[in-house]
């Protein structure tokens, strides 16, 4: 790499069109090390044949790791977003997720992390498929990339569609679990958190009996966890079918005082939608009194609107 000075990239994809396989992996692995810098990376997206280099690659089983690891690098910026879809990238990706490809996981998260990336995603519309269906075969390093990609996806309508008829709920009810591991259950919420942003996502997500669950993480969850679900109960509030079981109330009761600001400002817009239905209100002025808490308390900080900031702070979505 150092050999080739200022002509590194224009040399390395030369040799990406090399018949020896060890010269193809050290030129790979060096290709890689120079896309960390973003002059390297606007080098390589101006370099016609790099790109379709790196998909052709990709069919090559002992070179796709490395060819996905470099089309992951060079999706985080723009321009290169609009290469990698230039080259029909996004296919040759998903058609590696049945053989397990963590890496291709990884390249379709990183085009996941822009709304351009996410609209390039989506002109695939079996790619919101084929990410669920990894979900129930995946090991764990392959799983992570997989919920992610789809919860940066389910911030876009179309694939909350996709989603729903792919059976994606069902999936996400079981990752919402004590026995996995922390990350994934973030990760579980946030997609679940996006979905019940739509009506019929709401619909979905009631109908999989997971609101006890989401209760439970907002009870016994870490930090991150309680927020998150105390986010997804939020968005499951706001709307229409408004009613929260028990097993959601008295988490986020609790959680209206919690000293992280997005945790309690997420509880307390949850609770004042859920109030807006009698019976559920009264269930919520019940269990504040059990806990010693003045119910207005819950909703507002006693001072006069429009200076109440616990007020003006209630935002309708969670941040992403």
């Amino acid at each position: 790499m150092v050999a080739f000075g200022r002509r590194a990239i224009a040399k390395l994809a030369e040799s990406l069109h090399s018949s020896d396989g060890d010269l193809l992996a050290s030129s790979l692995a060096d290709l890689k090390a120079l896309l960390s810098n973003q002059e390297s990376k606007m080098e390589a997206i101006h370099n016609d044949t790099l790109v379709p280099s790196l998909v052709a690659l990709l069919e090559k089983p002992d070179h796709t790791a490395g060819a996905a690891d470099c089309i992951a690098s060079l999706s985080l910026v723009c321009q290169g977003r609009a290469a990698v879809k230039d080259a029909f990238a996004v296919a040759a990706l998903e058609a590696l997720l049945p053989s397990s490809s963590v890496s291709a996981a990884s390249a379709l998260l990183s085009l996941s992390l822009s709304r351009d990336g996410c609209a390039i995603l989506l002109e695939s519309a079996t790619l919101v498929g084929s990410l669920t269906d990894a979900l129930s075969r995946a090991s764990a390093d392959l799983k992570r990339p997989c919920l992610a990609a789809l919860a940066n996806l389910l911030s876009q309508p179309a694939a909350a569609e996709q989603a729903l008829r792919a059976g994606l709920v069902t999936h996400l009810g079981k990752l919402v679990d004590v026995s996995e591991e922390e990350e994934v259950v973030e990760t579980a919420l946030q997609a679940l958190c996006n979905l019940s942003n739509t009506r019929a996502g709401k619909e979905a997500v009631v109908g999989a009996g997971i609101l006890p669950s989401l209760g439970a993480m907002a009870a016994k969850g870490g930090a991150a966890v309680k927020q998150r679900a105390a986010g997804t109960l939020m968005a499951l509030a706001i709307g229409e079918g408004r009613q929260l079981p028990d097993e959601c109330i008295r988490p986020l009761v609790l959680l209206a005082d919690s000293d992280d600001e997005e945790t309690a400002r997420n509880a307390v817009a949850a609770l004042r939608s859920a109030s807006e239905d009698p019976p559920t209100r009264r269930r919520i002025v019940r269990c504040a009194a059990e806990l010693g808490k003045e119910p207005s308390s819950l909703v507002f900080d006693n001072q006069p609107w429009p200076h109440s900031e616990r007020f003006l702070s209630q935002r309708a979505l969670v941040s992403q």
